[in-house]
């Protein structure tokens, strides 16, 4: 009996989680028409890819999937989790515009509370 309620619990449950997470993949910018899928954190030189759930992280010249930010990775803190809001770029490979956002959006070592900020417009 109480596998029949937990699984009855579990059926009820499922489409609300399914349509939270399709709602979650559907947001767009309304000017760019891109989706709000990476992060830049100016501090790292790394990206946050919210699609997969992965950070893009470069180690050795070379980009690196994980999971999480390796502790101590270029002295990363708590206190300087500073990331902006790619809205211009929803495409697999955001790396290539490294050298662009390091210009556009500097390192901020002095920040002590996160911040998100938007990337300014571009108008074509």
């Amino acid at each position: 009996m109480k596998r029949l309620r937990l699984l009855a619990v579990i059926v009820l449950i499922s489409p609300f989680t399914i349509a939270a997470q399709s709602n979650e993949a559907l947001m767009v910018d309304p000017v760019t028409q891109c989706a709000y899928r990476y992060y830049f954190y100016p501090n790292l030189q790394a990206y946050y890819d919210a699609k997969r759930d992965k950070f893009l992280i470069r180690q050795n010249y070379v980009w690196v999937e994980a999971d999480e930010i390796p502790s101590g990775f270029r002295g990363y803190s708590i206190f300087n989790n500073v990331n902006v809001l790619i809205d211009d770029y929803d495409d697999e490979n955001v790396t290539q515009f490294l050298q662009d956002h390091k210009k556009r959006f500097p390192v901020r070592f002095n920040a002590r509370q996160r911040e998100v900020a938007a990337a300014p417009r571009r108008i074509p």
